[in-house]
């Protein structure tokens, strides 16, 4: 049996914390680490996450019960370590050697103390695909807004300002991208739209983001030329 070494500086910052909190969360990052690697290849052997029944312990433990009437204890926060890409993605790295002839076994040691043992046939459950992206917010609105860049080219972004906070929105109506492309409509430093915005706030891989399209342009406030420009009658 092969002995791997597996240090991860980064492991930490999968556990939300203070800096103040950092001496003492140090502590259990060895227990959380450990639970999760050996709660990955429980499950993968025991048929994929359906095949567990988790129960509750206190104290920040859980039992994981498996069909086969085995089961394993580890730190409740292992649970979504082990769901994590990062991490995933480090112990199919750290499990690279399995794939060359001759290597049957790892052992995998934290801190001098061994977490689990893989075999060639665990590396599949390390193969976690990234978490469909969740919607958090899904809005319709209509406002005004100063056109600060305009892109006239089919698919880039716009540059707007509500007054207050720039952001780039997408041209999604038809019929205002046409009369763009067949020149129909011109634009000049100052001019405006009234638009209602599809405004939609997405979480993906951990992390916040919103996407603003226009479905609709209800009206162009244009700057008219110099030569066209209105002069109160005295």
């Amino acid at each position: 049996m092969a002995e791997l070494f597996v240090a991860w500086d980064g492991f930490v910052d999968l556990m939300t914390t203070d800096d103040a909190q950092a001496i003492e969360v140090a502590g259990g990052v060895v227990a959380v680490f450990a639970g999760a690697v050996r709660w990955a290849v429980k499950r993968g052997r025991s048929g994929g996450k359906q095949s567990e029944r988790i129960e509750e312990l206190g104290a920040g433990q859980v039992r994981i019960h498996y069909p086969d009437g085995t089961f394993i204890e580890a730190d409740a926060r292992a649970s979504e370590v082990v769901q994590n890409i990062d991490f995933n993605r480090a112990m199919l790295t750290a499990s690279e050697p399995l794939r060359l002839s001759g290597i049957d076994s790892l052992e995998i040691k934290i801190d001098g103390e061994s977490a689990a043992a893989i075999e060639p046939s665990d590396r599949p459950t390390f193969n976690v695909a990234p978490e469909p992206d969740v919607i958090v917010s899904d809005n319709h609105r209509i406002i005004t807004v100063d056109i600060l860049k305009p892109s006239f080219k089919t698919g880039n972004k716009w540059r707007v300002t509500d007054g207050t906070t720039p952001f780039w929105v997408a041209i999604a109506d038809p019929e205002f991208q046409r009369q763009i492309e067949e020149r129909r409509v011109r634009f000049a430093k100052g001019d405006r739209l009234t638009i209602e915005v599809h405004d939609q706030q997405v979480l993906e891989e951990g992390n916040l983001h919103t996407e603003h399209s226009v479905i609709r342009v209800i009206r162009h406030w244009t700057v008219p030329p110099e030569d066209e420009l209105e002069f109160p009658s005295e």
